[in-house]
């Protein structure tokens, strides 16, 4: 699971800890979904422990799948809205917010490279960010 907040034009982004998997990289917020959680219940407890945040979880971006050399993933891209707080980076060595143009100079993992890519075309073509839709990748159809 991994949350999109959109702020105008700027998209809240996080840095990984570096002793996690991908450490040092940067990310859109989430994180695992723990068993008897819905994935709306894991991105709001997710964004909770890493940035303090209270969210409310949105449509449904797109699930991309990804395989690392060491393991493989399957991310729920989901836009939220922050209902209260301010972040504050608390499971994460930093946070920023980001113009999609901005994300290009930063380091994600690849599993994210679809997304950012869609979050600049939509910037440069001047369309809202929370338009963006990703086709899913992987074999099984998942619901939110």
């Amino acid at each position: 699971m991994a949350g999109i907040l959109v702020d105008g034009d700027r998209v809240l982004v996080a840095r990984r800890r570096r002793e996690d998997h991908l450490g040092g990289k940067w990310e859109f917020p989430g994180g695992k979904i723990e068993p008897g959680e819905s994935p709306a219940e894991a991105l709001a407890r997710e964004l909770a422990e890493e940035l303090d945040l209270e969210i409310r979880v949105g449509p449904l971006c797109g699930i991309l799948a990804h395989r690392y050399p060491e393991r493989s993933v399957r991310i729920r891209f989901h836009f939220a809205e922050r209902r209260s707080g301010e972040p504050r980076a608390v499971g994460c060595e930093e946070f920023r917010w980001v113009s999609p143009p901005g994300l290009l100079r930063l380091s994600f993992p690849e599993a994210d490279h679809r997304l950012v890519a869609e979050l600049v075309r939509a910037h440069r073509e001047g369309r809202p960010l929370e338009s963006i839709r990703i086709p899913s990748t992987g074999n099984r159809e998942e619901h939110p």
